[in-house]
C-alpha cells in the first residue's frame, strides 16, 4: 500500500511540474507579446512615448493638414502598400499638430522621384509655428548627394550642419530619424539617414519654442517631388 501511494505522489508530482512547464512554455510568448504595449502605456501615462504615427493606409485629412498636391498612392517598390506623393511647392504642404513637448523623436520613410533636378533641393521637414510658416528647418536632402540639418527663421548668417558624402539620389527610399530636444537655451537638432549621422546642430531657442504652442510638423517638398511614409512622432526620455 505504501509503494502504491508513493507511486501516486510521483504520478502527481510529474503531471504538476508537467502543467508548470507547460504554463511557463506558455507564458513566455504571451508576455513577449504583452511586453510592448504595457511599455507603451506605462510610457504613456507619464506623458512619454509615440504620440502617433500614420502609414497612410487610412489616411484622415481631420488629422493632417494637407493641400490639393498631397496624393495617396500605392507606394513603388515598398516600404508599404500606401503612401503620401506630394507634388513641388515651397509652402508647407504636409503638416500635422505636435502635443508633446521636446525631446522628440521624428521618423519617417521617403523616396524621391526619379525626375527631380540635380542641385535643386527636393523638401524640408520642419517644425513651424502656426498655419503655414516654417521655423526651424529640421533636414534638407538634396538629389546632388547633400543633405543638411538645422536652420532657424531670423538668425542672420546661421550656418547648417552638412554632409556630403552621404550618397543620397533619387528613386529608392531612406529612413529618417530626427531628435528634437531643448538643451539649455539651445535646441539641438541631431539626423541620421539610413543610420548614417548627417549631423548636430545647436541653435538659439525662439520665443515660440521656449513656450511651445501650436507647434506643428510639416514637409515642404520645394522644387522637387516626393513619397512619404511611415511617419512618426514620439516623446522620449533624455
Amino acid at each position: 500500500m505504501g509503494n502504491n501511494q508513493t507511486g501516486e505522489v510521483s504520478t502527481r508530482l510529474i503531471v504538476a511540474l508537467a502543467v508548470v512547464g507547460v504554463l511557463i512554455i506558455a507564458a513566455v510568448p504571451f508576455g513577449w507579446y504583452m511586453w510592448k504595449p504595457t511599455v507603451q502605456f506605462i510610457e504613456y501615462s507619464m506623458g512619454y512615448g509615440l504620440e502617433w504615427e500614420e502609414d497612410f493606409e487610412e489616411f484622415s485629412r481631420s488629422e493632417w493638414r494637407a493641400d490639393e498636391r498631397v496624393k495617396i498612392v500605392d507606394a513603388p517598390e515598398r516600404p508599404g502598400e500606401k503612401c503620401a506623393y506630394i507634388n513641388g511647392s515651397f509652402d508647407v504642404v504636409l503638416s500635422r499638430p505636435v502635443t508633446g513637448k521636446p525631446p522628440l523623436e521624428i521618423e519617417f520613410d521617403v523616396r524621391l522621384k526619379d525626375d527631380i533636378i540635380q542641385e535643386i533641393y527636393c523638401f524640408y521637414s520642419l517644425f513651424f509655428r502656426i498655419r503655414t510658416r516654417p521655423e526651424v528647418c529640421l533636414l534638407k536632402l538634396y538629389t546632388s548627394g547633400i543633405a543638411e540639418t538645422g536652420a532657424q527663421r531670423g538668425i542672420e548668417k546661421d550656418k547648417t550642419s552638412i554632409r556630403k558624402d552621404i550618397g543620397f539620389e533619387s528613386g529608392r527610399w531612406y529612413h529618417v530619424k530626427v531628435l528634437y530636444e531643448h538643451v539649455g537655451e539651445n535646441c539641438r537638432i541631431t539626423t541620421t539617414v539610413d543610420k548614417t549621422l548627417i549631423g548636430k546642430k545647436d541653435l538659439p531657442l525662439s520665443k515660440w519654442q521656449a513656450i511651445w504652442e501650436e507647434a506643428n510638423i510639416g514637409f515642404v517638398p520645394g522644387y522637387g517631388k516626393s513619397f512619404i511614409d511611415n511617419v512618426s512622432i514620439r516623446r522620449i526620455r533624455k
